[in-house]
């Protein structure tokens, strides 16, 4: 006795040819609708990954200009912290200023370190 098995794959959002032939052969038109939605799927996919990618920009975008606004922010601050060291320096107030200076440059030093910083995001 002899078996013979014949077996066939086909990847891809549309049908082998040989298929589409027997499809069109049993329903007049199916050739026509098949494509029709693989083009409706590809382009809806493209849409998602073009909203993604625009989403992804946005994101990015907000991203930078929140840590631009950290890093004006605490310039403005460290220098306004130097300034009132350097004013109570020049009142003759040493200990206030040692505090402040010393404070600030503490302040400094952590942020470069990275103390503080936002992580796992």
């Amino acid at each position: 006795m002899v078996a013979a098995k014949h077996e066939e794959y086909w990847s891809a959002p549309i049908p082998s040819p040989d298929s589409m032939r027997k499809y069109e052969e049993v329903l007049s038109g199916s050739v026509d609708r098949i494509l029709a939605m693989a083009e409706r799927e590809s382009a809806t996919r493209q849409s998602i990954d073009m909203e993604a990618v625009v989403n992804d920009r946005k994101r990015v975008d907000a991203m930078r200009r929140e840590i631009r606004r950290g890093q004006v922010l605490f310039t403005v601050i460290s220098l306004a912290a130097f300034g009132v060291t350097a004013y109570c320096a020049y009142l003759g107030e040493a200990w206030v200023a040692g505090i402040f200076g010393c404070g600030t440059l503490a302040s400094i030093g952590w942020a470069m370190l990275g103390g503080g910083g936002k992580t796992g995001t």
